[in-house]
């Protein structure tokens, strides 16, 4: 599906998204704005985010033509002429009408500073609205190497010391904003979710008996929140 309103054939089934540019899915609660204490330049750490590109919206044509061509693999034959159907009428229905109000959404949320990126709350909900637990069930675990220091590499004593140290160290960089942003062919990154690596946790909500819907919270305490 083009943006410019052409249609575009895919799997049997021809769109036309010249309507489809312009839609918040149900709003949820925005759990990692925590801002800067430097929202400026003079911040080391986080001077660079408002010159990142944002992450663009697809047009609907190109989220359902992708979305038709990742299933069809799963399908058989019958399967896929009746998702092509239901995605059919979804592109002539109500999908034109939720891709302009994702766009407003993302628009009203970057213009407030609420969000940096229409994904950002979604994503934040993966994580919180589950029951199951994220650490077992959502983050990658990590394997530590061996230490750079030979003298402490064999040492249990010496290399926890030293893990501990490097971890103060990296949360006082962040505190202070002087850590430098990680870089990628010479262009800074997004640091947006350093600001909630250290004096965090996260709290459960009391969903009484109304489902799973509800998101668990992002607390980040006052002294660790990496303010002045």
């Amino acid at each position: 599906m083009s943006s410019n309103g052409h249609k575009k054939e895919q799997a049997g089934v021809s769109f036309d998204d010249s309507a489809s540019k312009r839609c918040p899915p149900r709003r949820a609660q925005s759990l990692l704005s925590v801002k800067s204490s430097s929202s400026n330049i003079s911040s080391v750490t986080y001077g660079a985010q408002i010159s990142l590109p944002h992450l663009p919206i697809p047009s609907l044509g190109e989220t359902l033509g992708k979305f038709l061509k990742r299933v069809a693999p799963l399908q058989d034959e019958q399967e896929q002429v009746e998702t092509e159907r239901v995605v059919e009428e979804f592109m002539n229905g109500d999908g034109p009408k939720l891709q302009e109000l994702l766009l407003e959404y993302e628009k009203e949320g970057r213009t407030s500073g609420r969000i940096g990126s229409y994904i950002e709350e979604f994503w934040n909900e993966t994580y919180l609205a589950a029951d199951a637990s994220v650490v077992l069930n959502l983050n990658p675990f990590f394997v530590l190497e061996d230490g750079p220091d030979p003298k402490i590499a064999k040492d249990q004593l010496r290399r926890a010391a030293s893990l501990c140290f490097a971890s103060v160290k990296l949360a006082s960089h962040l505190k202070h904003e002087t850590m430098a942003p990680d870089m990628f062919r010479g262009q800074p990154l997004c640091m947006d979710q350093f600001k909630v690596l250290f004096g965090s946790s996260r709290q459960p909500v009391n969903r009484n008996g109304v489902g799973t819907l509800l998101q668990d919270d992002i607390h980040v305490y006052k002294d660790s929140s990496h303010g002045k």
